[in-house]
């Protein structure tokens, strides 16, 4: 499959996007192999280092579709030239922390250490982009709104982990740290 894309993308001069949104080549190359990788991680199916592997490809293929299918937004049919705009880099760090938000309480309801764990992995790969990065890319308005959203967001976030992580203890899958008294020191 990955040889008929890149025939495919550079015969095509970088317009792999097609002009339909979420119905395109993206799809096929990123979005298909997320899929099928997600069910053999949800199945079991094969030895455990299969399950690792595809649950890695999985978030990967995932999170490259997302990512493609935002520049195809923001560019059309033409996904390889040209510079990103300021709304599009800002789409990027929302996207992005929705997307380890989704997986964060995908992990937390299915009682899904590794996927809580990566996904809290990521919503930190996207406060260290805002800061870093968007802190100099966007001006005004955006820079404003990408630190409020990244701030309702993070109180959002561990509001729902609050609330969703005693639910775990109760069922006694995840053990509760010992609380330290007064007269320990």
């Amino acid at each position: 499959m990955s040889r008929w894309w890149a025939e495919y993308f550079y015969r095509s001069n970088g317009s792999a996007g097609g002009r339909l949104i979420i119905l395109d080549v993206a799809t096929l190359a990123f979005g298909l192999p997320a899929l099928v990788y997600a069910t053999i991680a949800w199945l079991r199916l094969g030895p455990r280092k299969l399950q690792w592997v595809a649950r890695i490809a999985a978030v990967g293929f995932a999170f490259l579709w997302l990512t493609l299918e935002i520049r195809h937004i923001f560019r059309g049919p033409v996904l390889l030239w040209g510079e990103c705009s300021q709304g599009e880099w800002y789409v990027y760090s929302a996207a992005w922390l929705a997307f380890a938000a989704v997986g964060l309480a995908a992990g937390l309801i299915w009682r899904k250490d590794w996927l809580r764990r990566a996904s809290l992995a990521g919503v930190g790969l996207v406060v260290a982009k805002v800061f870093l990065s968007d802190m100099a890319a966007l001006d005004g308005v955006l820079r404003a709104l990408s630190f409020l959203g990244l701030g309702g967001a993070l109180v959002g976030i561990g509001y729902a982990y609050r609330r969703l992580r005693p639910l775990q203890e109760e069922d006694g899958s995840t053990p509760a740290p010992p609380l330290a008294s007064p007269a320990d020191g």
